[in-house]
């Protein structure tokens, strides 16, 4: 499903679950496959193929909420990534840092901190993981990306580029998956009164060069009387293990699908009942 990453909070963070469940049998698919617009349009009707699955979910183990060990006090949590390591990595806004605990739930250490040196950040949104395994910490504003190795060296910079207007950008969420850098951001401009906004999600090269545009949303706002709308500021998405993104769009139950090199290769649709 989309990409549906949202500040976690001071609420104890509860991670490691077993999932369990009966084997269902599945009815014969009665949808529709039609070409729009030389897209493939994969229409799904209302009815399931599927009888309800019933799961049931295990606490492994938990972090923080009243908990005073070592490494468990947090600000606000704004993402959670799991290492190929198998280490979990914990973003925490408030307090400029990353935790990372083992995939057992035993507090590592923490890396980076608060400022604008190498391995230094402020109010960080999210990280990701590129392919020598290299943490990628994305400030959102001024935005910047700061590498870090994974015990929280310094790791070679990333040049993200500036817009070429004069404006500002703001980062917002990054994956790196498949061979692929996507991230999710806006660019802002000043004129005459307004801001002009393009919030975008793109695949950008290791040399923060973009590569694709996957989709981008422009808007205009008038200063006086400012109107501020929750899909200027990017939409529900996420990267497949080929590097191919997944956005639904219109937040509805459709699925636009793009290859990574930013070709729309079909839309997924549910027919609502």
């Amino acid at each position: 499903m989309p990409h549906l990453e949202r500040p976690i909070g001071r609420a104890a963070l509860v991670a490691g679950f077993l999932l369990s469940g009966a084997t269902v049998e599945s009815a014969p698919w009665n949808g529709k496959e039609v070409v729009e617009g030389g897209v493939t349009h994969v229409k799904n009707s209302a009815t399931p193929m599927e009888k309800p699955l019933t799961v049931t979910l295990e606490e492994l183990w938990r972090i923080g909420g009243d908990n005073e060990a070592e490494g468990e006090f947090f600000g606000l949590i704004t993402d959670v990534a799991v290492h190929p390591s198998g280490d979990v990595y914990l973003v925490d806004m408030q307090l400029s840092e990353v935790k990372v605990f083992s995939a057992q739930g035993k507090y590592l250490r923490t890396i980076g901190r608060e400022g604008e040196g190498p391995g230094e950040f402020r109010r960080p949104s999210t990280l990701f993981f590129d392919a020598t395994g290299n943490v990628g910490v994305v400030q959102t504003q001024p935005s910047r990306v700061v590498m870090l190795k994974p015990d929280g060296t310094p790791a070679p910079a990333f040049p993200l580029q500036s817009p070429e207007d004069g404006g500002f950008r703001m980062l917002q969420w990054a994956r790196y998956r498949g061979g692929s850098l996507v991230v999710q951001g806006g660019t802002f401009g000043h004129k005459e009164g307004s801001i002009e906004r393009t919030n975008a999600i793109v695949r950008l090269s290791d040399q923060g060069k973009e590569l694709a545009r996957y989709h981008a949303m422009t808007s205009t706002s008038n200063m006086a009387r400012l109107v501020i709308k929750e899909d200027e500021f990017g939409v529900p998405w996420t990267v497949g293990p080929q590097g191919d993104v997944y956005a639904a769009l219109d937040r509805t139950w459709k699925l636009s699908v793009w290859s990574s090199a930013g070709t729309l290769q079909r839309v997924v649709e549910l027919e609502t009942q």
